[in-house]
């Protein structure tokens, strides 16, 4: 449908200079993303697990993709909006680069009054810092987890070696 065909050509156009396929040459990223349950900010929530899936499988980029949805309701702004708050409110959803500090995508899907979008605006990014600061930490800790498994694995691998060798001494 249009809505879906929407989100995928943001999505490319928030990775399309993140991602460093000048590193990849004749080859093809392809990004598939399955929706368990919706319950508002689809896009930055797309976003954020793209940027994880892309990490975690060891493709380049240049710097983190952070997405958040922002809003504002009277006065108060609001983040990580839910289905009902995108419905009611005015929203955006801006992804940053935190490192590079630039902007790849800023949607604007509803009227904002020009006097609140620079506030929403600018908590938004400083949102998609605090989002790349937990991201970094979830990575870090799975990186140590793999490698305490990668370790633990090797040393069981040398005990291996050991009663190979062993048994060859044994045998002579």
């Amino acid at each position: 449908d249009l809505r879906t065909l929407e989100l995928a050509a943001a999505i490319k156009a928030t990775f399309e200079p993140v991602v460093l396929l000048h590193l990849y040459p004749r080859s093809q990223l392809d990004i598939f993303i399955q929706v368990l349950q919706q319950d508002g900010s689809l896009l930055s929530a797309a976003i954020n697990a793209t940027t994880l899936a892309l990490v975690s499988a060891g493709v380049a980029l240049s710097d983190y993709v952070c997405a958040v949805s922002a809003g504002v309701h009277t006065t108060q702004p609001l983040l990580d909006l839910t289905t009902l708050e995108e419905n009611d409110v005015p929203h955006l959803t801006v992804a940053v680069m935190p490192r590079m500090a630039k902007v790849t995508l800023a949607t604007l899907e509803t009227r904002l009054h020009s006097d609140r979008f620079q506030e929403i605006f600018n908590l938004a990014c400083d949102a998609g810092k605090v989002i790349h600061k937990e991201m970094l930490v979830a990575v870090t800790d799975q990186v140590g987890s793999l490698t305490r498994a990668l370790n633990s694995g090797l040393s069981t691998g040398s005990n291996v070696q050991q009663d190979y060798d062993d048994d060859n001494e044994m045998r002579d």
